[in-house]
Order: C-alpha cells, then sequence, then structure tokens
C-alpha cells in the first residue's frame, strides 16, 4: 500500500492524507510528510471515533463523491478539506476513501499561480470565508474547531475583502458547500 499511496500522492500533490475504511472503521491511512518526500501508512481503529461516524453517515446520504466542510485539527494546527469517495457494491455500503487537503496546500498552491501586485490568486468557501490565499500558507491567528476559515470581512488583504467589487473575469474561484 505504500507504493501506491506514494504513487498517488505523486500525481495529486496538494494531498496530505488518505484514508481508506470499511464502515466498521477498520481503516488504512496514509500521510504525506511536510515535506511531501515520503509517506507514512498505518492502521487505524475508527470503529468509536465520533468524527468517524459522523463522516460515515454523511456519505451514506450523499451516495455519491463530495467535499466535506471545513474542519480544523487541533493536533495539527491547521484546516482541511476532505474529498469523501463513498465505496459501493449495489446498494451496500462497503467503504469509504477520503482524501484530505490541507489549507496550507491550498494556499502554496494560490501563491505559486499569483503575481503581486498584478494578481493574487485565493478561493473562497462559501462567499463568505476565505479558503485559501497566499497569506494564509501559515494558517491565521483566529484558526479554531469553531472558526476553521477566516472571515472575508475580516482578512487582511483589502482587495480581496469587497470581492463581488471584482470582475468576473478576475480568475477568482469560489466553493459553495
Amino acid at each position: 500500500l505504500q507504493d501506491f499511496a506514494a504513487g498517488a500522492f505523486a500525481a495529486a500533490p496538494h494531498i496530505t492524507a488518505l484514508l481508506i475504511s470499511d464502515p466498521q472503521g477498520h481503516a488504512l491511512r496514509a500521510v504525506r510528510d511536510e515535506g511531501g518526500g515520503s509517506v507514512a501508512v498505518n492502521t487505524l481503529d475508527l470503529s468509536h471515533d465520533p468524527a468517524f461516524s459522523s463522516v460515515l453517515a454523511d456519505v451514506d446520504a450523499f451516495v455519491r463523491p463530495h467535499w466535506g466542510k471545513p474542519v480544523f485539527i487541533p493536533q495539527a494546527n491547521t484546516t482541511f478539506l476532505t474529498y469523501r469517495v463513498p465505496v459501493w457494491v449495489r446498494e451496500d455500503l462497503i467503504g469509504v476513501v477520503i482524501a484530505t487537503v490541507s489549507t496550507g496546500s491550498l494556499s502554496r498552491l494560490t501563491a505559486s499561480l499569483s503575481d503581486p501586485p498584478r494578481y493574487t490568486a485565493f478561493i473562497l468557501y462559501d462567499h463568505d470565508y476565505v479558503l485559501a490565499h497566499p497569506f494564509l500558507i501559515n494558517g491565521f491567528g483566529g484558526q479554531n474547531p469553531e472558526v476553521p476559515l477566516p472571515l472575508l470581512s475580516e482578512f487582511s488583504d483589502g482587495i480581496i475583502t469587497d470581492y463581488k467589487d471584482i470582475p468576473e473575469t478576475s480568475g477568482a474561484i469560489l466553493i459553495a458547500p
């Protein structure tokens, strides 16, 4: 699995972790190190984890692959997005594959796409929150489980705080839940 995970990560450099689990919570997790050079693989028992139970209920309800809401993980001191892919055999949910992307990784991508002062790439979430921006590579000061993303109206980049005035052709990306 380590070779599979390393190959999957090579094709998707912004993925931070990959989790494969059955509905009972027997899981395999692959995590890329911060430098992106190696992948650690381990097994997990998520059978009594309330967060996993919530994710599994969400996957079962959506039926198709979808993005979960941003979640701040205190142990990692960062916010993550998860792309959740249910694995079905006919009408039976037999597992889930979850790809995790950190907002820091997405912010590094926006930085690589930016050319200040001419333009700055950024991603908004639900019109009111900044999901990724070059200023967020290392997170932001008020980040916690209740506030996983900064409010656009309070963000330190004055150009994007009033994004409604930004022309449609600006390349602004909006992600709605």
